[in-house]
């Protein structure tokens, strides 16, 4: 990770950097999709990883309607820019509620080798990223679901999701810490 970037916490150094190496490793990754991007320590990781992949973020940028987190910077849009800001047009910045952009990349038959969930973590809206993220998902990719073991109803909500998936199409796994949750398609 670059380390002129401004951020106000550590979450993904302590939590998801530390595994995503071992994750990725060997991932050849051109198309990247994060929800819940806060101030792009995630997206900054990946930018730097795989040079020549494209990342659509989607988040709300506003830390007053965010409902499942009071924690958050009113400033973190700024921050995001400012952290993203070298690498330009391989960032492509969706400012909403996770729902509808979700519903739009669908419609408009987009897909991903990887995808970051770690919006909303409210039960309904979590499952809400995951089912529709899960359709944006290309063969051979990667989603990774954060806070997995941290919040009870998102356990739950992560477990009854994986119980959908058809173990044909998908494999799973968590993280080694409980931390992530991980979908591949095979």
């Amino acid at each position: 990770m670059t380390k002129s970037k401004d951020y106000t916490n550590t979450w993904f150094a302590e939590r998801g950097g530390k595994t995503w190496d071992k994750l990725l490793e060997g991932m050849d990754i051109k198309t990247a999709l994060e929800i819940g991007c806060y101030e792009g320590q995630a997206s900054v990781y990946l930018l730097d990883r795989f040079p020549d992949m494209h990342l659509d973020v989607s988040d709300i940028f506003n830390a007053r309607a965010a409902e499942d987190w009071d924690g958050y910077d009113d400033d973190y849009e700024f921050r995001f820019d400012k952290n993203v800001k070298q690498y330009g047009k391989r960032v492509n910045k969706i400012r909403g509620k996770s729902f509808g952009t979700l519903a739009y990349l669908v419609t408009k038959n987009m897909s991903y080798d990887f995808i970051y969930v770690d919006g909303d973590h409210r039960k309904l809206p979590a499952t809400q990223d995951m089912a529709m993220a899960i359709e944006l998902l290309n063969p051979g990719g990667i989603m990774i679901i954060d806070d997995y073991a941290n919040i009870p109803w998102l356990f739950d909500a992560v477990n009854a999701f994986s119980n959908t998936l058809d173990s044909n199409v998908f494999s799973w796994e968590t993280t080694s810490d409980r931390e992530q949750f991980v979908i591949r398609k095979k």
